[in-house]
Parts: C-alpha cells; structure tokens; sequence
C-alpha cells in the first residue's frame, strides 16, 4: 500500500496531539519543521503541543520554544483557522519570554530536548486508537528517520498488531545494519505473529549482512539510540547472567547480543542514548555489581556518580 507520507503524517501528529500525548505530538511536528515544512497548521500544533507538555516544576523551557516556534509560524498564521488558536495560546505564554524566531539550526537540540528516552514515540503510538497505530507506523516509516527505530521496532516485535508490524517490515529496510533492528527479526521470527509476518519477514532475510544471524565471537556492535550518551560496560562483575538479562530487558537485546556483551566486556552496548535511558541502565546494571561508564555531553554520568546519587534532572520532574 503506497501512502502520501507528506500528507498524512500532520495527521498523525494531531492524532497523538488528541490522544494527549503532547510530547510525542510536538517530535513529530518538530520533524516536519525539520523537514522544511511550513504552515500555519504545523507551527500552530507544535506551538500547543510544547505548551501542553509543561510540568507543575518545569515550565520555562517548553514556554521558551513555543514562544520561538510561534514566532516563526506568524507569517502563516493570518487568514487561516489557527490564527485565533496561536493568538490564544501565545497569550499563555508568560510576559518576558524571548520570542524571537525559531532557527533551522536549533531544530535538532529541540527535537533531543523532547526526546526524553526512547519510549517516548512508541508509547505515543499506542496511545492511539487501534485502527490508528498502523497508519502511525506507515506513515512516520516512510521518513525513513532513525528518529522512528524505536517505533518500527516495537511494531516489528507486535506492539501493535500483525498489520502494523507487516507496516513496519516493508519500511526498515534503510536500518538492516543496526544490531538492534536485526534483535526486532529475530524476536518477531519467534513470536506467534510470526506466521501473519511470514513473506515481509522472509523478504527481508537475503538483504541482511552476512553472518548477521551466526554465533558472536566478539561483543555485539552497540544498538543505537536518537540522543549522544554513549553506555559501555567495562565488567559484568559477579553475576554476569544477571547483567545479561538486564540488558535484554531495557534495551529490547536477544539473548544472544546480551550475552556476547557480557561474554566480551569492555565493550559499548549502546550509542545514543538519552540520558534518562543511560542513567536507568546503568542503575540498574551497577546495582548487580557491573561496572559501567557513560560518555557524552555533560558526561551525564560520569562512573564516579555511582557512589553517590546524581541531583534529579528537570525532565525526571514534569
């Protein structure tokens, strides 16, 4: 089924948008924008999403976007049937807030500012309607943005239906060399869906690397995240087994990826990931006695943060 991605996917930010998923209605507008899409329509949504997205404690940071995303959508906004929803939701923006114009280049940090962790989109999809999750997943697919791993991932795995995981087989075609793509098929070809996969999940089998299915004799490659924390497991400590299944449960790994990374420490398990996610795994693995180390922007947790607990970060709040 061939769909116009370009028309469909305004719809689906407003579709999350009514199913009061604000987070994940405002990253599919910010990609649009992204994108180079420009209309009273998009810049209204992304404007209302971000100031639906505000906390009881966290408020100013959403203000400040939708104040420069309002900013740039005004020329759009005169004449059309979101003049009168941006007129009403700047005027709740508080007094002082710089409102110049949303640039181009501050697109990407707003996008991983919204990108809280990596359940935040699939999460937002199954929020929708049933009937709904499946043009979701075909239509943010067709991007063909990393941004949407994470949703094709959980509709390959059955998420969300067999016709939407079938959505998802056709359109992930552009990630096979990912690690964490390659776990998707292979926990979707032993799961019960996988009679109703048939023909999309074979199709895909002779497009994979070689050896992509053969026994590791060195640590996986790490899976990949939207954000700029990198997570490397320097030791699996005194209970590796229980290291392992860890990894399998947060990051949606095969046993066979969990167990070369444990097998074959100090190895990267994940780039990418966002700082939510990092600082959870890493918890949770130094808690069975591993030894872990985050890299990235701010070093959002540097191995000696173990000893003593991080200050909580604004986006644990809201």
């Amino acid at each position: 089924m061939q769909i116009d991605a370009g028309m469909m996917v305004p719809r689906i930010a407003f579709d999350l948008y009514k199913a009061r998923q604000p987070l994940g209605a405002a990253i599919v507008y910010a990609d649009l924008v992204g994108g180079g899409a420009s209309s009273a329509e998009i810049y209204g949504g992304l404007g209302a999403a971000l100031l639906d997205c505000r906390g009881v404690l966290v408020r100013k940071p959403f203000e400040e976007w939708a104040a420069k995303v309002f900013a740039r959508g005004a020329p759009t906004f005169p004449g059309t049937p979101f003049e009168d929803v941006a007129r009403d939701r700047q005027a709740q923006i508080p007094a002082g807030t710089p409102s110049r114009p949303l640039t181009d280049a501050e697109i990407p940090a707003m996008i991983e500012f919204l990108v809280v962790n990596e359940a935040v989109l699939p999460d937002a999809v199954a929020a929708l309607p049933v009937s709904d999750q499946m043009s979701a997943v075909m239509a943010l697919g067709e991007r063909r943005n990393p941004l949407y791993v994470p949703i094709l991932r959980a509709a390959i795995v059955g998420r969300y239906g067999d016709g939407a995981g079938r959505s998802a087989l056709k359109r992930v075609g552009s990630f096979l060399d990912r690690s964490d793509v390659q776990a998707s098929l292979v926990i979707a070809a032993g799961s019960p869906l996988a009679e109703e996969l048939g023909p999309y999940l074979t199709s895909l089998l002779p497009r994979l690397p070689a050896g992509w299915d053969a026994p590791r004799t060195s640590a996986c490659p790490p899976y990949q995240g939207p954000s700029r924390i990198d997570i490397e497991l320097a030791s699996a400590g005194p209970s590796p087994d229980r290291c392992a299944a860890i990894l399998e449960q947060q990051l949606a790994a095969t046993p066979r990826d969990a167990r070369s990374w444990v097998q074959f420490a100090p190895c990267v398990v994940k780039r990418g990931a966002t700082k939510h996610d990092a600082r959870v795994l890493a918890g949770a693995l130094r808690e069975a006695g591993a030894t872990v180390s985050l890299a990235g922007p701010d070093d959002a947790a540097a191995p000696a943060a173990a000893a003593a607990p991080a200050k909580k970060p604004w986006w644990k709040l809201w």
